[in-house]
Formats: C-alpha cells, sequence, structure tokens
C-alpha cells in the first residue's frame, strides 16, 4: 500500500518532495476510523479498525518528523494536529508541535500545547511527561529551543 511504498522510500534514504507526496497520498487515503457507522462490533472489524489507527498514527508521525526536518513547520502542525485528534496520548506528536509552534514564533502556542500534554497525560495515563517533553518546554521557556 502507500505507506508501505513511503517507508521503502525511506528507507532507501530519500527524503524528498517525493517521499512527502507519497506520505500525503497513503495517509489522505484514510478516513477515520474503519466502519466507524456500525454499532455491533465484531472481533474482526475492531482488529481491521485498531490495525489501521496504528498505520495512520504510524504514517502521521512519520510524515511529521520529515516535515519538521525539512523546516515545514505548517505541515508539520496540521499532521501532528490530525494525528493528536485520532491518539491524543501521541507525546512526540506533542513535542514537534510545540517545536513547530514555537519556530513558528508563537511561543505562547508551545507553551499552551505542552500543557494540554500534560494534562491529558496526567488524567489518562496518571504519568509525566517524558524528561525530553519536559526539557522542550523548559527550552522553550527560556526562548532557547533552537531548530
Amino acid at each position: 500500500d502507500g505507506l508501505d511504498a513511503a517507508a521503502a522510500l525511506e528507507a532507501q534514504g530519500e527524503a524528498d518532495e517525493r517521499l512527502v507526496a507519497t506520505y500525503r497520498a497513503a495517509l489522505g487515503c484514510y478516513e477515520g476510523p474503519f466502519l466507524q457507522a456500525f454499532t455491533s462490533h465484531e472481533a474482526w472489524c475492531d482488529r481491521e479498525r485498531e490495525r489501521l489507527a496504528h498505520r495512520f498514527a504510524e504514517g502521521a508521525l512519520r510524515l511529521a518528523r520529515l516535515l519538521a526536518a525539512q523546516g515545514d513547520d505548517a505541515g508539520c502542525l496540521d499532521w501532528c494536529s490530525r494525528l493528536l485528534a485520532q491518539e491524543p496520548l501521541t507525546e512526540e506528536a506533542h513535542r514537534l508541535l510545540m517545536l513547530a509552534h514555537y519556530r513558528q514564533g508563537d511561543r505562547a502556542a508551545a507553551l499552551r500545547t505542552y500543557d494540554r500534554c500534560v494534562v491529558l497525560l496526567s488524567d489518562e495515563l496518571d504519568i509525566d511527561p517524558m524528561p525530553e517533553t519536559q526539557r522542550l518546554a523548559k527550552r522553550i521557556e527560556a526562548g532557547e529551543a533552537g531548530p
């Protein structure tokens, strides 16, 4: 499928617009949870829904990383937001979102993202953010978060 093609390009060391376009095309096919309208969930349906959601999350995170590395902060914001709408506990997506906001000159949005991450992780998992997330927040507060 498209995500497999993107992963193969990435494994070959590709990091250009072709790779970005391949990820965007593949992820654009995801329309949300599989057979969401059906209320009676068969085990096979639940497994497929979880598999597809995981594939989307994995691909969206890979694309967001790639866009961040290329300096496409707007694209990174978009894909992190899409990912977090589906998987709000993906801490790396929160970090990428924080950094993208900061690099766009919106330190307040970066810190609000951190605050949301702290609350989500505490409420849902009763844990604190990872040390690297905490360090990034401190660097953003100090105005020292570089590219």
